[in-house]
């Protein structure tokens, strides 16, 4: 057999070019320790045959291995090379079968995802065309680097996940945004956002109450969206269910954000206080939050039980 030279893991591609072709929003690899769910997807990119995506849905780590050749992922000593649209289509059922279990397969193990102990994290494909030959595909997952945008899309897209399940669980009509609230002033450090209806609705769900009370009549399962512009980068807000404090905003380049599911019961009031996170106690400054906008949509109903009616 003539060697192989070492093989290095490949560039990662820019994010542009990460428009994948098969997402898979929720997976559980066989032997991948306690990490739980990851999400991963397959692109097409120029140049290359297939790139593979892997995040991890709890620590948001997130790896990429371009591949040109399948045969390059093989090992040293493999004597075998099947065509790449086997393996492809292999690696995307073996892919599809871990999205539809809830929990790794104890019968399938074709795939397995395996990382930590110092050593480089590699997906493992075995192919096994009949009982006595197994072929053997090795990626070598190159560690991304992230910023905070990054973790931020990360976080949004469990977000839009779980919103997606929660539809299709409880199908709902496209009416379904309740109310888009606007303060196009500035709030100062300290004092809650003074919230005006953007645009005229019919929808009585959810109320401005007192300017800064946002009254909920309708319970249900929210998706609620908070989006300002801070005067220094310490600056957030908060956002306040009957009181208490449920979610702290994060910061972006374009401001700050929050994205949320929140179970609000009828006659529960919501607000959003805007806070300077660098201030000395008891010392309000003048940092602000301005063009601040905040969007309710409704995923579902709550049962009967939980509204609070009067």
């Amino acid at each position: 057999m003539i060697p192989q030279p070492p093989r290095s893991a490949p560039p990662p591609l820019p994010r542009q070019h990460r428009t994948s072709y098969l997402e898979l929003p929720t997976i559980h690899f066989k032997q991948d320790g306690d990490a739980g769910a990851f999400r991963v997807s397959l692109t097409k990119p120029p140049s290359k045959l297939i790139s593979i995506w892997i995040e991890c849905k709890r620590t948001k780590a997130q790896w990429l291995c371009a591949v040109s050749r399948f045969q390059d992922h093989t090992p040293a000593d493999a004597n075998y090379v099947l065509p790449p649209d086997v393996v492809l289509d292999a690696l995307e059922g073996a892919l599809r079968r871990a999205a539809d279990d809830p929990k790794p397969s104890t019968s399938d193990d074709s795939l397995a995802f395996l990382m930590g102990n110092g050593t480089p994290a590699t997906l493992v494909l075995d192919i096994k065309p009949r009982a006595s030959f197994c072929a053997t595909y090795i990626f070598e997952m190159t560690p991304l680097a992230r910023d905070a945008t990054d973790i931020l899309l990360a976080k949004l897209r469990d977000v839009e996940d779980e919103l997606m399940q929660l539809r299709r669980q409880n199908p709902i009509s496209s009416d379904a945004v309740v109310l888009t609230l606007k303060c196009p002033g500035p709030t100062i450090d300290g004092n809650d956002i003074e919230w005006v209806v953007q645009h005229d609705t019919r929808v009585t769900a959810v109320q401005v109450n007192d300017e800064c009370d946002v009254s909920i009549r309708h319970g249900g399962v929210y998706c609620v969206e908070v989006h300002g512009t801070p005067s220094c980068e310490d600056c957030r807000f908060r956002v306040f269910v009957d009181k208490e404090w449920r979610v702290e905003s994060v910061g972006v380049d374009m401001g700050v954000f929050v994205s949320t599911t929140l179970i609000l019961p009828s006659d529960s009031v919501l607000n959003v206080e805007v806070v300077d996170n660098n201030r000395e106690d008891n010392k309000v400054t003048a940092e602000s939050i301005s063009n601040a906008t905040m969007r309710f949509v409704l995923v579902r109903d709550l049962p009967k039980k939980r509204q609070r009616l009067t």
